[in-house]
């Protein structure tokens, strides 16, 4: 068995299995986050209400009271990167933007995050965004 420096046993780093293809971001995507649907941390992918879930569809982050939405990053604030969100309203039609703080979590989670709460939402890889309204 190999020895570290201390001669202590060397302990097997595990190493990472390679994303799939379709895992991975896509270069030129706005965010490096795998497109699909994210559901709330803590709410089953299987059957999610669609208060619980967004999309991620490269250009931006929809969810049920939205669609379109343009995402554009800011400036990295910490290990937050602050974002401009731009998105039509699927109640009026009206395009509306807000400026929001999101933490990236990896290439499939992220959070929203405010002075008062984190929101973290986990991608759903079994979730098809067309079954809940959205194109890619």
């Amino acid at each position: 068995m190999a020895e570290d420096a201390a001669g202590s046993p060397a302990v097997p780093m595990p190493v990472p299995e390679p994303l799939a293809p379709e895992a991975a971001p896509i270069a030129g995507d706005v965010l490096p986050l795998t497109r699909g649907v994210y559901v709330l941390a803590g709410v089953q992918c299987a059957d999610p209400p669609n208060a619980a879930l967004l999309v991620f569809d490269g250009r931006g982050i929809s969810g049920s009271a939205t669609r379109d939405c343009r995402t554009s990053p800011i400036k990295p604030q910490g290990q937050n990167l602050q974002i401009n969100q731009s998105c039509v309203d699927t109640q009026d039609g009206k395009r509306r933007s807000v400026r929001q703080m999101i933490q990236l979590q990896g290439f499939e989670a992220f959070a929203f995050v405010t002075r008062w709460d984190t929101t973290a939402y986990r991608l759903c890889r079994e979730l098809d965004p067309a079954a809940f309204g959205f194109r890619g």
